[in-house]
């Protein structure tokens, strides 16, 4: 398990004895997002800074530093396979990065105002990037066309995530509203409210 915060550390816990095992104080920036390879080799974090920084877990030695943004680094996700890892930023674009070698790919643009939360679907062949500027767009990995636009919204979206079958996507709003979303259609079926304020964080139990 790993941990990022305000202190430019990212702290490394073993979930057996829940004592810190190592950390990572090599950070010019407050952490602001972390995640796992598939595989938990590899370790990416982000924060208040325009790149993003990749470890190897078993050494938590540095491996490469990504650096093609122009903005904040907001959210990172890795591929299924691993082989990928998306970013979306501040400067309004989506990313998506080759890992072994740490080439950017691709450069997806199309959003017009800061990029809060990417995901892949569950068969890794395109991402998902929600919006401040209200919309949620999946992206085609081959060729980087946007294949699809959700709109329902009415404030920014702050996170997205797929069930585990990858037939629904699921989206918090500053607008205080969960909406779920067909896959396959792009059409909103459900709309759950509840909530006073911004929800900024949203995600599914492996079970569905």
């Amino acid at each position: 398990m790993a941990s990022g915060g305000e202190d430019k550390t990212i702290y490394i816990w073993n979930i057996e004895t829940w004592e810190c095992v190592h950390t990572l104080s090599e950070q010019a920036c407050h952490i602001r997002a972390l995640a796992f390879s598939p595989d938990g080799k590899i370790l990416a974090s982000t924060g208040i800074a325009c790149s993003i920084k990749l470890w190897e877990t078993s050494t938590m030695k540095h491996l490469k530093t990504l650096e093609r943004h122009h903005n904040w680094v907001k959210s990172i996700a890795f591929s299924p396979n691993g082989c990928f890892l998306a970013s979306g930023s501040q400067d309004y674009d989506v990313k998506i990065w080759d890992v072994a070698s740490g080439e950017c790919l691709r450069t997806l643009q199309g959003h017009t105002k800061q990029v809060n939360s990417v995901a892949f679907g569950p068969d890794g062949s395109f991402v998902a990037s929600g919006s401040e500027d209200l919309l949620i767009k999946f992206w085609s990995i081959s060729d980087g066309t946007c294949r699809k636009i959700l709109r329902g919204h009415d404030n920014s979206v702050q996170s997205i995530a797929f069930n585990p079958d990858g037939t629904v996507l699921v989206s918090a709003s500053q607008d205080h509203s969960v909406r779920l979303w067909n896959v396959n259609t792009g059409d909103s079926f459900a709309t759950l409210q509840g909530h006073a304020n911004w929800i900024q964080s949203i995600t599914f139990s492996k079970d569905n």
